[in-house]
């Protein structure tokens, strides 16, 4: 079983291509420092008519529920939402177990 955690952004307006290629850079570390997570995935958008405004997103994957529940709290992942707090207008997260 593996577990898809889901994260969807929305940045605040005029934040630059450069600051969000620096959230995608804190994103992709984020799995050698919390040891819970097992893979991480981003990529290019591909714009679609019902993406509702979403602008970029990134997939974690985790070996199980536990293992999700102990990134939330961890001190990194605490660090990383702190840091991302200013740029980002919305955010949504989506798990899946699979």
């Amino acid at each position: 079983m593996v577990v898809y955690h889901i994260v969807l952004v929305k940045f605040q307006p005029g934040v630059t291509e450069e600051t969000k290629k620096a959230w995608r850079e804190m994103a992709s570390q984020l799995p050698s420092q919390v040891p819970q997570i097992k893979k991480l995935e981003q990529g290019k958008k591909i714009p679609h008519p019902f993406d509702a405004g979403w602008e970029d997103g990134v997939v974690f994957h985790f070996d199980n529920e536990a293992d999700l529940k102990a990134y939330f709290p961890h001190p990194d992942h605490q660090a990383y939402l702190k840091a991302c707090a200013a740029i980002l207008a919305d955010r949504i997260c989506f798990d899946l177990e699979v």
